[in-house]
């Protein structure tokens, strides 16, 4: 009885122990590509940058139909300027290292005009606003004013 107890104490103790064990995982960089910035004007810098290259790699980068190359540093990170597409549009990204093709979404917009300020929308004249809400407030206390006094004249 004693030695069952015994066995039934170490196989607790061992359930526990597998039970409280966090599950092994893999531990790499998966592969990773962006673009910076994802919205810019035709013919502007884009920044492309990306992860998971062997390092030394050569990395082919490639936009509508334009190409650059660039070598993969030692974490297997790289990165390289190109320049956008002159025509509006969504166009996707690519980089190849090896075997392994990324890819990320560039939007070209339209050019913009102007000095990029916000446009002035709206009504900036709250003077006249404030007045007509002084007059319905004296207004208020007007009609206030007479039902009280209609009410105590009543009741005298």
């Amino acid at each position: 009885m004693r030695t069952s107890r015994l066995l039934i104490a170490l196989a607790a103790l061992f359930a526990g122990v597998f039970a409280l064990a966090a599950p092994a995982s893999a531990q790499y960089d998966p592969a990773v590509l962006s673009v910076s910035p994802a919205n810019v004007a035709p013919g502007g810098d884009v920044t492309v940058s990306g992860s998971g290259c062997a390092s030394g790699d050569a990395v082919t980068i490639a936009v509508a139909g334009a190409s650059t190359t660039t070598t993969a540093g030692a974490g297997g990170a790289f990165s390289a300027t190109v320049k956008a597409p002159s025509t509006a549009g969504t166009y996707t990204v690519t980089a190849t290292c090896g075997v392994e093709v990324l890819s990320a979404t560039l939007t070209v917009g339209a050019a913009t005009t102007g000095s990029g300020a916000l446009p002035v929308t709206g009504s900036s004249s709250t003077g006249p606003l404030a007045a007509g809400a002084i007059v319905l407030v004296a207004a208020g206390a007007a009609l206030v004013a007479v039902s009280r006094r209609r009410s105590s004249a009543t009741v005298s």
